[in-house]
């Protein structure tokens, strides 16, 4: 007797239990998803130290230049080169006005995946006449979107004889 009403007990608690599971599932996928992620929370871009503003150095395209490659704009001529060498003579984009007696540009591609934040910070190390220009990458969710940053900033112009060190992390 008391066998049949366990049985009875047995089957909706055997639901009970897959429909939990399930719902489980269902809420870490959600937390795992691009868009949803913990991790992706808040503002995406994040500037420090002596960046001026992000910037780009076209109204109407974007310059890629080589993923991890550092340059430092600090006349209308390195503008030029890096603009020609991505789209030779073409006249395709029109640059910006920049006044390089007082600012630097500094630039470095880098590649995200899925959804993102991203940390630029440039510093100087005065005894070592160093700038260095750190870009954090902190990728969060899971998928396969790519997305090219090309990291411009603008800066107080760079002191004579001082180097540019570029780094780039992820966490």
């Amino acid at each position: 007797m008391n066998e049949g009403i366990i049985n009875i007990f047995e089957e909706p608690l055997k639901m009970i239990n897959m429909k939990l599971t399930i719902v489980l599932l269902a809420f870490m996928a959600l937390l795992s998803s691009c868009e949803k992620s913990p991790r992706c929370w808040g503002k995406t871009e994040k500037n420090e130290g002596e960046i001026i503003a992000d910037t780009s150095l076209c109204s109407n395209c974007k310059v890629l230049t080589n993923e991890n490659e550092g340059y430092v704009v600090n006349s209308s001529t390195d503008l030029w080169n890096i603009y020609y060498k991505n789209f030779g003579n073409n006249g395709v984009c029109e640059t910006y006005d920049f006044d390089f007696s007082k600012y630097t540009l500094l630039g470095m591609t880098t590649l995200a995946s899925c959804k993102y934040k991203i940390q630029r910070e440039v510093t100087i190390d005065d005894d070592a006449e160093t700038y260095y220009y750190d870009i954090t990458i902190k990728e969060c969710g899971s998928c396969d979107e790519k997305h090219y940053l090309t990291n411009w900033v603008m800066i107080p112009k760079i002191k004579t004889s001082y180097k540019v060190v570029f780094r780039s992390s992820f966490n």
